[in-house]
C-alpha cells in the first residue's frame, strides 16, 4: 500500500510558539510513519 503524503506549512517551527504550532507538532508526533510521509515547509 502506498503511503499518504502530508505537507505542513508554518510561519515558524518552534513547538511551543503558539497554539497552532503546538497542535501541528502534536499531529506530527502521532502520525504513524509506516502509513504516512510528511514534509514541513516554513514560510
Amino acid at each position: 500500500m502506498e503511503k499518504v503524503k502530508v505537507v505542513f506549512f508554518a510561519d515558524i517551527l518552534l513547538s511551543d510558539f503558539d497554539g497552532a504550532s503546538r497542535t501541528m507538532f502534536q499531529l506530527i508526533r502521532r502520525i504513524p510513519a509506516e502509513q504516512f510521509d510528511f514534509f514541513l515547509s516554513v514560510a
